[in-house]
């Protein structure tokens, strides 16, 4: 049957009781000039343990004061570390004990103690501060890679006299392929208040990067002891690919293309534009486009005109092909690729409102959408291509077939693909032929795959019109142009 005291005011008075009876033993040895080291020895186990160690006591949760801490670490949100200033510190404590045990001196154990007392304060004084401190974020929830943007950081102090000093909080900004940790200081958040800060940050990145949590430190006053609040705060951030510029000749081409577009449809009799207005009969119309019953009203020759919205309809087929051993350059050939595509999806959205937009992409998994484009229709274009990911789910030609046949083929269509139209080759060792170079034969039939979809294209003009991009650095450095990193 345990003898120890039960409720926490006992215990403090017994740990209270003991901490004063070792003060007042040191001073008392100082004055008589005895050496008190092996009693202050001794006192130690009473003055960490707060109950009689019995088997009774363990299973009661009334054990030492080390055991309990050690279990209420694990529990809570709160975190404790010695920097490397109170590492020094502890050092030359550590120095003072040996000096005061070994040569028996009591004034180098009373300096011991004294300088013990600022590094314990400290670590309470932090633990003090962080007490009713709640931190949240605010951050938008996409943005394009390569832009700042700004993220407000909130900390609210619900404690009622206490004001909160020196508080640093780290965000955490997480990616496969990136980290960021953004640090804001609140220098002083008063009782029952709250404030706000910012932080800018640039990803480089594409996709999906995961927030949180929110680490709340303090080390205040002396820098001897850290404690730290973790608060689980998890948000996301959809990173959208980066967007170039297209040169005047992109779009020269792409007005040419229109035009071709536009007399093909005519060869073939598609005469289903949308109707836009009634208007007066003007020199060179076409007579079967004369309205007569509002002709006969007006008492002068109308006309109907029609919006020719097909010539502006774009379909983006996005073949994000790698071969089985990637490397860092087909990862970087893929992100061009989509950035690419971004960006002539991009502007047609502001070039050519009211028109259809479609894109489909094959990588790890086949992805399509079709909408109208315009400003609405930028985020759920971009978001398709952010989530996009290289690989192969499908054959080439299996996945142009049931893209357009989704899409249609009207309008304007561009297969972007990082699969090389002109393989590089080298000569032989013995001079009489040529081989492939890198991927060997599984670069080979990705080329012929894309050269039969070609010879097929040519040959069935009337199905569709397909123009076929590689997307090389090279070949489009005349007409594509990303924004260079910052150094």
């Amino acid at each position: 049957m345990s003898t120890g005291p039960r409720t926490w005011g006992g215990r403090l008075v017994r740990s209270s009781g003991l901490q004063c009876a070792a003060v007042l033993v040191l001073w008392m040895a100082i004055a008589d000039d005895l050496w008190v080291g092996t009693s202050l020895l001794a006192m130690l186990p009473l003055m960490i343990g707060n109950g009689s160690a019995t088997p009774e006591n363990g299973r009661n949760g009334n054990g030492s004061l080390l055991s309990r801490a050690w279990k209420r670490y694990r529990r809570r949100s709160m975190r404790a570390r010695i920097p490397y200033e109170g590492l020094a510190y502890m050092v030359i404590l550590i120095i003072l004990m040996c000096g005061a045990l070994l040569g028996k001196s009591n004034l180098l154990l009373l300096v011991f103690a004294f300088m013990a007392g600022p590094w314990i304060v400290n670590g309470s004084l932090c633990y003090m501060l962080l007490r009713g401190i709640d931190a949240t974020r605010r951050s938008p929830r996409h943005v394009m890679a390569g832009e700042p943007f700004s993220v407000e950081i909130t900390v609210t102090n619900s404690k009622r006299l206490l004001s909160s000093w020196v508080l640093t909080v780290m965000d955490r900004v997480q990616h496969t392929h990136e980290q960021v940790l953004p640090r804001v200081l609140f220098t002083r958040v008063p009782a029952r208040s709250q404030r706000s800060e910012h932080y800018q940050a640039r990803l480089m990145h594409r996709g999906k990067y995961e927030l949180g949590p929110i680490r709340v430190t303090t080390r205040f006053p002396l820098g001897l002891a850290e404690r730290s609040l973790i608060i689980q705060e998890a948000e996301e951030i959809l990173v959208y690919p980066q967007v170039g510029d297209l040169a005047p000749r992109w779009r020269r081409q792409s007005q040419h293309a229109r035009e071709l577009v536009q007399q093909s449809a005519s060869q073939r009799g598609s005469y289903d534009d949308e109707f836009h207005r009634i208007r007066e009969y003007r020199t060179g119309d076409d007579p079967r486009a004369i309205h007569w019953k509002t002709s006969a009203r007006q008492n002068e020759l109308m006309v109907r005109e029609y919006h020719q919205s097909r010539e502006d309809d774009l379909t983006i087929l996005l073949d994000l092909w790698t071969p089985r051993r990637s490397s860092v350059a087909n990862y970087q050939r893929a992100e061009y690729a989509i950035s690419f595509a971004a960006t002539v999806g991009y502007m047609h959205c502001l070039d050519a409102r009211g028109s259809q937009l479609g894109i489909s992409v094959l990588g790890q998994e086949v992805d399509e959408w079709s909408g109208v484009a315009g400003p609405f229709a930028i985020h759920p274009f971009l978001e398709r291509l952010a989530l996009s990911q290289a690989g192969t789910a499908r054959t080439l030609d299996e996945f142009v077939n049931e893209a357009m046949s989704l899409h249609g083929t009207k309008g304007r269509c561009l297969l972007i693909t990082t699969r090389p139209t002109r393989p590089a080759e080298t000569p032989m060792p013995n001079g009489k032929g040529r081989r492939w170079n890198t991927g060997g034969e599984e670069l080979r039939v990705a080329h012929e795959e894309l050269m039969q979809l070609s010879a097929a294209d040519r040959a069935d003009r009337s199905q569709y019109s397909m123009e076929i991009i590689e997307a090389n650095p090279q070949v489009l450095s005349d007409v594509f142009h990303l924004a260079s990193e910052p150094e």
